[in-house]
């Protein structure tokens, strides 16, 4: 629940389908219970512009939030363990649940079964027959398994029940804010992708997709990150060594012989990279096509992404979800590099409120981005409280101390990170603006971020 600097609706949410109090029995009601615990769980060479805008994700094909409704399913497996969560996919091979926002593959030669469940409409009318309206404990139960489930109607009908008969339970005076909010986000949406009169959609629609890092971008990345001495595998096409003898001719690292020029085509990959550097000939960089992963990254993807940030941080709940607050990470195709590198591209850029950035390359364990996963005590940056409806404190620690194994491997990737002169890529990213910042003042009135002079 990393930087989440305000409370938001999603707060509240439990995205795994029996996180939020209600245990569903196949074959029987529903009975209030404990929360179930749930199992543990490159690319075409483009022709674009490597600094031109990122690409935009589509949007979802779910155009009417509050009536859409994702399936939910049980996976029982061969072991007498079950898994329940939202459904993906299912197939011979695997089936796919998303549990907390992350999509878990279950191998098919693990499963007994997969039970859909129904409806939730059809589990609401049994779960509320067991309730009586005075019972303010469970409803408020109720409430979040609903929101949940973006059944907001029924869950602001529930609420007012408790309101009506205990007028002053604050829990539910809450819950009744955010389930507004909700709604009412849901309608802005909907007037914002009504098309105007033109038939032509505004351009505001645009606010709601994801941009990524194009494949150029993605290559460009890996070429900063690229160690000379263990150089990856890449390749460098004939017009790069064009380029050098025209631009840098009266450079003294270029030959100036004609013998002398035409070895520089006999130049190993690295060799030339190396001119390159030495050039400081960055309209060429994204020239060099680079195979495999340099060590940065994949320390970054393993030791980061992997290790900790995913599971941690980038859940819906937390900074995977458009009510996370300033800091909106990407946890849809988690394996993919164009998210994995978006999101670095994303923590990068991030500055606090003060101006201060996320990562401090130059006293790697006094970054933000650790200090605010560490514990609060051992914390030289203490993460801010982030409270939830009728749960108290919900923020989680990931290291103890910085002697955490995950800690000091997070130290070395920063360590080992190279970082252009000013922190500025030449790759142009603008963040995403979450649906929660509507009315903050880092924002214009239309969602543009205002100009961050700590950045």
């Amino acid at each position: 629940m990393l930087f989440r600097l305000i409370v938001a609706p999603c707060a509240l949410v439990a995205a795994s389908g029996f996180a939020v109090g209600w245990s569903e029995q196949p074959g029987g009601p529903s009975q209030p219970a404990q929360a179930q615990p749930a199992a543990p769980t490159k690319a075409e060479e483009p022709k674009t512009d490597p600094a031109k805008p990122a690409q935009e994700e589509p949007p979802a094909e779910d155009a009417d939030a509050e009536t859409a409704e994702e399936k939910e399913a049980v996976v029982w497996l061969k072991d007498g363990r079950r898994i329940a969560g939202f459904l993906v996919s299912q197939g011979s091979e695997e089936t796919v649940i998303r549990i907390e926002g992350i999509n878990t593959p279950i191998p098919g030669d693990v499963i007994d079964r997969v039970e859909v469940l129904p409806s939730a409409a059809e589990r609401y009318k049994e779960l509320r027959a067991a309730i009586s309206d005075d019972d303010a404990d469970r409803l408020l139960l109720l409430v979040e398994w609903l929101f949940a489930r973006k059944q907001y109607e029924l869950a602001q009908k529930e609420v007012e029940t408790i309101l009506k008969h205990h007028p002053g339970n604050a829990p539910a005076k809450k819950l009744k804010v955010l389930v507004e909010q909700q709604r009412e986000l849901i309608r802005a949406a909907k007037e914002r992708a009504r098309p105007s009169e033109g038939g032509t959609p505004p351009p505001s629609v645009t606010r709601s997709r994801f941009p990524l890092l194009s494949a150029d971008q993605l290559n460009l990345l890996r070429v900063y990150q690229v160690d000379l001495d263990k150089p990856p595998r890449m390749l460098v096409p004939r017009e790069f060594v064009d380029a050098i003898i025209k631009n840098y001719a009266d450079r003294p690292e270029v030959p100036a012989t004609e013998e002398g020029r035409q070895g520089l085509y006999r130049r190993r990959p690295a060799q030339l990279l190396r001119l390159a550097f030495e050039l400081k000939a960055r309209e060429l960089y994204g020239m060099v096509k680079v195979l495999d992963e340099p060590e940065p990254l994949e320390l970054f993807r393993e030791n980061v992404w992997r290790g900790w940030f995913l599971n941690a941080c980038a859940t819906t709940k937390c900074h995977g979800g458009e009510e996370a607050g300033r800091l909106w990470v990407l946890n849809r195709k988690t394996n993919a590099d164009t998210t994995i590198y978006t999101n670095f591209m994303i923590l990068h850029q991030y500055t606090l409120e003060d101006g201060t950035p996320l990562i401090n390359y130059q006293n790697p364990a006094d970054s933000p981005l650790l200090q605010m996963a560490m514990k609060p005590e051992s914390s030289k940056r203490p993460h801010p409280r982030v409270q939830s409806v009728n749960r108290g404190e919900t923020y989680r620690w990931v290291f103890d101390a910085a002697d955490d194994r995950r800690f000091q491997e997070t130290v070395a990737w920063i360590k080992a990170m190279y970082v252009p002169e000013g922190r500025n890529y030449p790759i142009s990213y603008t963040p995403p603006i979450p649906a929660g910042l509507a009315g903050d003042p880092a924002f214009t009135p239309d969602g543009k971020r205002k100009p961050d002079p700590g950045r």
